[in-house]
Protein backbone atom coordinates (compact mmCIF):
# COMPACT_ATOMS: atom_id res chain seq x y z
CA UNK A 1 0.00 0.00 0.00
CA UNK A 2 1.61 3.29 -0.68
CA UNK A 3 1.47 6.55 1.19
CA UNK A 4 1.56 9.80 0.28
CA UNK A 5 3.31 11.57 3.12
CA UNK A 6 3.22 15.27 4.60
CA UNK A 7 7.01 16.84 5.07
CA UNK A 8 8.49 20.04 6.40
CA UNK A 9 9.82 22.21 3.86
CA UNK A 10 12.47 24.82 4.09
CA UNK A 11 13.62 26.92 1.24
CA UNK A 12 16.57 27.95 0.46
CA UNK A 13 18.78 31.34 -0.92
CA UNK A 14 19.82 30.84 -4.47
CA UNK A 15 22.91 32.66 -6.03
CA UNK A 16 22.23 35.30 -8.50
CA UNK A 17 23.48 33.28 -11.04
CA UNK A 18 20.76 30.57 -11.18
CA UNK A 19 17.59 33.40 -10.65
CA UNK A 20 14.46 31.65 -10.20
CA UNK A 21 10.63 32.82 -9.36
CA UNK A 22 8.74 31.46 -6.49
CA UNK A 23 10.77 29.02 -4.67
CA UNK A 24 7.67 27.93 -2.49
CA UNK A 25 8.87 23.99 -2.31
CA UNK A 26 5.41 22.11 -2.10
CA UNK A 27 3.82 18.72 -1.63
CA UNK A 28 1.28 18.11 -4.16
CA UNK A 29 -1.44 15.00 -4.68
CA UNK A 30 0.05 13.96 -8.09
CA UNK A 31 1.73 15.12 -11.12
CA UNK A 32 -0.17 18.12 -12.74
CA UNK A 33 2.56 18.75 -15.98
CA UNK A 34 3.40 16.05 -18.50
CA UNK A 35 5.14 13.31 -17.73
CA UNK A 36 7.11 9.31 -18.04
CA UNK A 37 5.99 7.23 -14.72
CA UNK A 38 9.69 4.78 -14.67
CA UNK A 39 8.26 1.87 -13.01
CA UNK A 40 11.16 -0.27 -11.94
CA UNK A 41 9.24 -3.47 -12.46
CA UNK A 42 9.05 -3.23 -16.20
CA UNK A 43 13.11 -3.69 -16.24
CA UNK A 44 15.38 -6.78 -16.10
CA UNK A 45 16.98 -7.89 -13.14
CA UNK A 46 20.45 -7.19 -12.36
CA UNK A 47 22.96 -4.60 -13.43
CA UNK A 48 21.36 -1.57 -14.96
CA UNK A 49 22.25 2.06 -16.37
CA UNK A 50 20.29 4.81 -17.15
CA UNK A 51 20.52 4.45 -20.55
CA UNK A 52 19.22 1.24 -20.59
CA UNK A 53 16.00 3.00 -18.22
CA UNK A 54 15.77 5.49 -20.92
CA UNK A 55 15.02 2.56 -23.54
CA UNK A 56 12.39 1.08 -21.44
CA UNK A 57 10.79 4.07 -20.58
CA UNK A 58 10.82 6.08 -23.63
CA UNK A 59 10.54 10.15 -22.86
CA UNK A 60 12.42 9.67 -19.37
CA UNK A 61 15.31 11.19 -20.57
CA UNK A 62 16.96 10.74 -17.12
CA UNK A 63 20.55 12.35 -17.40
CA UNK A 64 22.58 10.34 -14.41
CA UNK A 65 21.59 8.52 -11.79
CA UNK A 66 24.73 7.79 -9.16
CA UNK A 67 24.98 7.10 -5.48
CA UNK A 68 26.05 9.51 -3.13
CA UNK A 69 28.21 9.48 -0.14
CA UNK A 70 29.71 6.17 1.69
CA UNK A 71 28.66 2.69 0.92
CA UNK A 72 27.14 0.32 3.57
CA UNK A 73 27.09 -3.09 4.71
CA UNK A 74 24.37 -5.30 2.25
CA UNK A 75 20.33 -4.56 2.20
CA UNK A 76 17.62 -6.73 1.82
CA UNK A 77 14.37 -6.02 0.28
CA UNK A 78 11.86 -7.24 2.58
CA UNK A 79 8.98 -8.71 0.95
CA UNK A 80 6.59 -7.45 3.66
CA UNK A 81 6.83 -3.82 2.09
CA UNK A 82 7.34 -4.27 -1.33
CA UNK A 83 6.14 -2.21 -4.61
CA UNK A 84 7.53 -4.43 -6.99
CA UNK A 85 10.98 -4.71 -8.23
CA UNK A 86 13.31 -1.28 -7.57
CA UNK A 87 16.21 0.40 -8.39
CA UNK A 88 19.04 -0.22 -6.17
CA UNK A 89 22.93 -0.22 -5.53
CA UNK A 90 25.40 -3.34 -6.90
CA UNK A 91 25.56 -5.79 -3.88
CA UNK A 92 28.73 -6.40 -5.13
CA UNK A 93 29.83 -3.33 -3.88
CA UNK A 94 31.07 -1.91 -7.18
CA UNK A 95 28.65 1.34 -6.33
CA UNK A 96 26.58 0.74 -9.91
CA UNK A 97 23.07 0.60 -10.35
CA UNK A 98 20.74 -2.32 -9.65
CA UNK A 99 16.91 -3.96 -10.21
CA UNK A 100 16.27 -5.92 -7.48
CA UNK A 101 13.36 -8.10 -6.79
CA UNK A 102 11.43 -7.95 -3.27
CA UNK A 103 13.41 -10.48 -1.44
CA UNK A 104 16.81 -9.66 -3.28
CA UNK A 105 20.23 -8.33 -1.50
CA UNK A 106 21.22 -5.07 -2.43
CA UNK A 107 24.33 -3.12 -1.69
CA UNK A 108 23.92 -0.37 0.59
CA UNK A 109 24.24 3.21 0.38
CA UNK A 110 23.26 6.30 2.14
CA UNK A 111 22.10 8.44 -0.83
CA UNK A 112 21.32 8.79 -4.95
CA UNK A 113 21.94 11.62 -7.19
CA UNK A 114 19.19 11.62 -10.15
CA UNK A 115 19.90 14.40 -12.84
CA UNK A 116 16.83 15.17 -15.07
CA UNK A 117 17.01 15.69 -18.93
CA UNK A 118 15.44 19.56 -18.72
CA UNK A 119 14.45 22.12 -16.21
CA UNK A 120 11.65 20.41 -13.86
CA UNK A 121 9.20 21.90 -11.90
CA UNK A 122 7.85 18.38 -10.24
CA UNK A 123 8.99 15.37 -9.54
CA UNK A 124 7.17 12.28 -8.15
CA UNK A 125 9.56 9.74 -5.91
CA UNK A 126 8.67 5.96 -4.15
CA UNK A 127 11.16 5.12 -1.73
CA UNK A 128 10.85 1.73 -0.27
CA UNK A 129 11.70 -0.50 2.16
CA UNK A 130 13.25 1.95 4.67
CA UNK A 131 13.33 3.46 8.52
CA UNK A 132 14.22 6.83 10.17
CA UNK A 133 14.57 9.81 7.60
CA UNK A 134 15.80 10.85 4.24
CA UNK A 135 17.01 14.43 2.73
CA UNK A 136 15.86 15.04 -0.49
CA UNK A 137 17.30 18.01 -1.76
CA UNK A 138 16.73 19.85 -5.33
CA UNK A 139 19.37 21.35 -7.30
CA UNK A 140 19.06 24.07 -10.27
CA UNK A 141 22.79 23.52 -11.48
CA UNK A 142 25.31 23.96 -8.93
CA UNK A 143 22.95 26.31 -6.64
CA UNK A 144 20.62 24.31 -3.84
CA UNK A 145 17.08 25.59 -4.45
CA UNK A 146 15.03 23.66 -2.00
CA UNK A 147 15.44 20.93 0.30
CA UNK A 148 12.96 18.10 2.64
CA UNK A 149 12.66 15.59 4.48
CA UNK A 150 10.61 12.05 4.25
CA UNK A 151 10.37 9.72 7.08
CA UNK A 152 9.36 6.14 6.74
CA UNK A 153 8.52 3.21 9.01
CA UNK A 154 9.52 -0.24 6.21
CA UNK A 155 6.33 0.73 3.83
CA UNK A 156 7.08 2.76 0.27
CA UNK A 157 6.33 6.36 0.71
CA UNK A 158 5.13 8.66 -2.56
CA UNK A 159 5.46 11.60 -2.76
CA UNK A 160 5.03 14.46 -5.52
CA UNK A 161 6.56 17.65 -5.50
CA UNK A 162 6.76 20.50 -6.86
CA UNK A 163 8.83 23.73 -7.08
CA UNK A 164 8.18 26.59 -9.24
CA UNK A 165 11.41 28.49 -9.74
CA UNK A 166 12.61 25.07 -11.52
CA UNK A 167 15.25 22.39 -10.58
CA UNK A 168 17.46 20.12 -12.36
CA UNK A 169 18.79 17.41 -10.07
CA UNK A 170 17.73 15.59 -7.07
CA UNK A 171 19.49 14.10 -4.07
CA UNK A 172 17.84 11.42 -1.51
CA UNK A 173 20.34 10.64 0.86
CA UNK A 174 20.34 9.72 5.05
CA UNK A 175 19.59 6.35 6.39
CA UNK A 176 21.17 3.36 4.63
CA UNK A 177 19.75 0.90 2.19
CA UNK A 178 16.91 1.92 0.61
CA UNK A 179 15.07 0.86 -2.76
CA UNK A 180 13.28 3.27 -5.52
CA UNK A 181 10.16 1.35 -7.03
CA UNK A 182 9.37 4.24 -8.91
CA UNK A 183 10.26 7.84 -10.11
CA UNK A 184 8.05 10.25 -12.24
CA UNK A 185 9.58 12.61 -14.58
CA UNK A 186 8.50 16.18 -16.19
CA UNK A 187 8.69 15.93 -19.83
CA UNK A 188 8.30 18.45 -22.31
CA UNK A 189 4.43 19.28 -22.83
CA UNK A 190 2.92 18.25 -26.50
CA UNK A 191 2.48 22.25 -27.91
CA UNK A 192 6.30 22.54 -26.86
CA UNK A 193 7.07 19.67 -28.89
CA UNK A 194 4.83 21.09 -31.86
CA UNK A 195 6.74 24.28 -31.68
CA UNK A 196 10.39 22.42 -31.67
CA UNK A 197 9.52 20.69 -34.41
CA UNK A 198 7.98 23.75 -36.59
CA UNK A 199 11.42 25.61 -35.71
CA UNK A 200 12.93 22.80 -36.74
CA UNK A 201 11.55 22.75 -39.79
CA UNK A 202 11.59 26.22 -40.74
CA UNK A 203 15.41 26.44 -39.92
CA UNK A 204 15.57 23.57 -42.74
CA UNK A 205 13.67 25.25 -45.05
CA UNK A 206 15.87 28.75 -44.87
CA UNK A 207 18.63 26.69 -45.34
CA UNK A 208 17.58 25.53 -48.68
Amino acid sequence: MRRILSVSVVAVAVPVLFPTVGLAQTIIPAMTVSSVQVDFENMALGATDVAAINAVHPGANLGRITSVGSLAALGNYSTGFALGRALALDPNGSGGLFIVDPGGNFGGGNGYSISLGMVSTQIGLSIADFNGTKNVDFFLGPALVGTTTVSGSGGPVVTFYELRGGFDRVEINGTPNYVIPEIWVQVPAPASLSLLALGGLALARRRR
